[in-house]
């Protein structure tokens, strides 16, 4: 095995251990921690007061205890503070006090256990079809022959002057509820990852301001505080997170396309 191989493996081993996502599916507890997490965590947009979810999971101790003889004596507010040192839960200052919402580790291990738990495959026709879309996407962007490129658009003209030809005949068909459905997993399957990949973005950038305003109580130098922002945030933006959401932004922004989705989606 060569050397980056080794290295490559051995820091699999390391995230095994250290990485949140890994550590909440590996917890002894568990079995009734993501459940609970799905059931008062997941759905809600933005936080939850701390008072409330105590009791929340005041509730699943109670239930864990009797259901599944849980002997764990730590009080709800010591778990939740545990669960945010293990960076299972983020937490927001308000004027009423803390407040939760689900890390974006948490997210990733729910959506991790609820596949399993669906068994979906992902061998689809739709799977297949956005596998060969996105390759013609890749060809077409590093196809240095532009009468080759030429070639393809004129192909994808004359198949959609048949598919409708086919329509205005009334030859084209409709779709079954099976094929609806795998289209509509597919979708789904697509957008899963989204929620996480936003809320670490977020978490990025309310751990820069964090700093920011450390250095700006610590009287740093404004010309090197400004640029020490403006680096941080380039670095920001080009993380997978940053790049996802700057062209979620775009494709939001532009009239055209968000009207396209909108119609899509009506």
């Amino acid at each position: 095995m060569s050397t980056l191989g080794q290295a490559e493996a051995r820091r699999l081993g390391e995230v095994s251990t250290a990485n949140p996502t890994l550590t909440l599916l590996a917890a002894y507890s568990r079995d009734w921690v993501l459940p609970l997490f799905a059931e008062h965590l997941e759905p809600v947009e933005g936080t939850v007061s701390a008072e409330w979810f105590h009791e929340r999971v005041a509730e699943a101790l109670q239930d864990a205890r009797e259901d599944k003889e849980w002997q764990g004596d730590r009080s709800p507010s010591s778990r939740c503070a545990w669960w945010v040192k293990q960076r299972w839960l983020d937490t927001e200052m308000s004027d009423t006090g803390v407040r939760y919402r689900l890390s974006p580790h948490s997210l990733r291990a729910l959506r991790f256990v609820r596949e399993i738990a669906e068994g979906e495959s992902t061998v689809s026709g739709a799977r297949l079809g956005s596998i060969a879309h996105a390759v013609r996407r890749l060809a077409d962007m590093t196809s240095p022959d532009r009468f080759a490129q030429v070639q393809r658009i004129e192909e994808e003209i004359a198949e959609l002057q048949r598919r409708k030809q086919e329509v205005l005949e009334g030859r084209s068909g409709t779709a079954t509820a099976a094929q609806v459905s795998e289209q509509l997993r597919e979708v789904l399957a697509m957008t899963r990852s989204l929620p996480a990949d936003f809320r670490q973005l977020r978490t990025m950038v309310e751990e820069r301001h964090k700093v920011i305003a450390r250095e700006a109580l610590a009287e740093t130098p404004k010309a090197d505080m400004v640029e020490s922002y403006l680096h941080e945030n380039d670095l920001l933006a080009s993380t997978p997170e940053g790049v996802a959401y700057r062209r979620f932004a775009r494709m939001l922004s532009s009239s055209e396309e968000s009207a396209t989705i909108q119609r899509d989606l009506d």
